[in-house]
């Protein structure tokens, strides 16, 4: 990690700080493992974006019903009720389809990066600008920076046009055959995932960027039973190799029924339904999509 932390606050990194201490282990896990830090942001922004529910006290008291349900167990953070662990993936899976990589939240990422470069290669800010100054300083000096390089302009024009659209199209580059729509609506009637690159020029649509792969976020935690102390730790599993690797039929590496009568197993073992939407939604990851715009 490349830091000055040292310099500032002695030599001596606190543990908390060191991505190689093992003081922490809840802090940070690699999915689909719940920790500190995915815990916190999925339900902060389940309620901030209004994720899943009728209404907001609905998704409060889910929140709550979750935390009521959240273990430490054996240095893994784990639910001790398979309903809410179901909820919770779902609502995971929703979170991420809806913005993290919605096409609009991943336009806005790929436009501010292009303009953050163009920016800084007419000299109007420097790498250096990007950590001492403030947003709004680094905003005016672009916007004004704007009046004079057309291009700069551009990106700027698209960034601030609320009434833009944008979609995900896969990319006819693509050679895996997998089930490319995004859109998990119910409702939806039609799929518009195999429109083709002509009907959609003469709809007016414009490419925005081309054979993209979109990280298809999710949980899957594990689901204590009858929790003890004595039971073998839970082990961690990589992203979505862990389910390609073994075509979802994997097995817990912890003991089902130890001699304390505990159970863990992870919520994809324990609800078939769930496993098989969760390998549909996983395989999207494969194939490459190109984001358009209009």
């Amino acid at each position: 990690m490349s830091t000055d932390l040292p310099d500032i606050l002695g030599s001596s990194l606190p543990d908390y700080l060191d991505p190689t201490s093992t003081r922490f282990p809840i802090l940070e896990q690699s999915p689909p493992n719940l920790c500190a830090d995915r815990v916190d942001y999925f339900l902060r922004d389940l309620i901030a974006l209004k994720i899943g529910f009728s209404t907001h006290q609905d998704r409060i008291t889910f929140v709550h019903q979750f935390l009521s349900h959240l273990i430490i167990y054996q240095n893994q953070m784990c639910l001790t009720s398979l309903s809410i662990g179901l909820e919770a993936c779902r609502l995971y899976m929703k979170l991420n389809l809806s913005h993290y990589i919605s096409p609009k939240d991943c336009a806005c990422y790929y436009l501010t990066t292009l303009l953050l470069k163009r920016a800084m290669s007419l000299g109007c800010i420097t790498e250096l600008d990007l950590d001492t100054l403030g947003d709004d300083e680094i905003w005016k000096r672009i916007t004004n920076e704007s009046k004079i390089d057309l291009e700069l302009k551009s990106i700027l024009d698209l960034i601030m046009n609320s009434s833009l659209q944008f979609r995900w199209i896969p990319s006819s580059s693509n050679q895996v055959v997998v089930d490319a729509d995004l859109d998990f609506n119910p409702k939806k009637k039609d799929d518009d995932s195999h429109i083709s690159e002509h009907e959609l020029i003469q709809s007016g649509w414009k490419i925005l960027k081309k054979d993209i792969k979109l990280k298809m976020r999710y949980i899957d935690p594990f689901i204590v039973m009858n929790p003890t102390t004595s039971t073998p730790t839970p082990t961690t599993n990589n992203d979505y190799d862990y389910y390609q690797n073994s075509n979802g039929n994997h097995d817990s590496s912890t003991n089902e029924n130890n001699e304390n009568g505990c159970t863990v197993k992870r919520v994809s073992e324990l609800d078939q339904e769930f496993r098989n939407e969760l390998n549909i939604y996983l395989q999207k990851g494969l194939i490459k999509y190109s984001l358009w715009y209009k």
